[in-house]
């Protein structure tokens, strides 16, 4: 995360945070009704990420304080294989790590149907929050055979129940 005292026109050197993630795509906005922080990213343990399961699961989080703290963590999509918990703390001190794709391709047999849920993009109309993201389905030899983009529709409200 960076951060900028001018308005965006300069920015700090990036530091990494406590939001667990993979090598994706991340979408933050801030809420118009609000003016909190809403992040929407891959969320992975690094066993999910070395093992090809670090696109599956599309988390959200809000910041009341401009990136400092995170709270109300939510799944908005997952795919089989990921385990169903909200938030992921990592024990470790922030670092990076390398995804599969440092594993040999055989090595990397996944489950029938395996799913990414990737891409996140957010809007705002009213009330309501419209969630766009790519969502690609494979088969166990890794060939793409579902390749939908899905809309999910949730009141603003949502995001601060988890």
């Amino acid at each position: 995360q960076s951060y900028s005292s001018d308005g965006g026109e300069h920015w700090e050197q990036g530091v990494l945070n406590s939001l667990v993630s993979s090598q994706a795509a991340v979408w933050l906005t801030r809420i118009p009704t609000t003016g909190d922080l809403l992040c929407v990213w891959n969320q992975s343990s690094a066993e999910e990420t070395t093992t090809g399961y670090y696109r599956s699961r599309l988390t959200s989080a809000i910041s009341t304080d401009s990136g400092a703290t995170w709270q109300h963590f939510r799944t908005m999509a997952s795919g089989p294989g990921v385990k169903e918990i909200d938030r992921i703390v990592d024990p470790e001190p922030p670092g990076f790590l390398e995804s599969s794709g440092v594993l040999p391709k055989l090595e990397r047999i996944l489950p029938e149907g395996h799913r990414t849920v990737r891409h996140p993009r957010v809007r705002f109309i009213d009330d309501m929050a419209y969630l766009v993201f790519d969502d690609r389905w494979y088969n166990q030899q890794g060939k793409k055979f579902k390749d939908p983009w899905r809309l999910r529709a949730v009141p603003i409200s949502w995001f601060y129940e988890g």
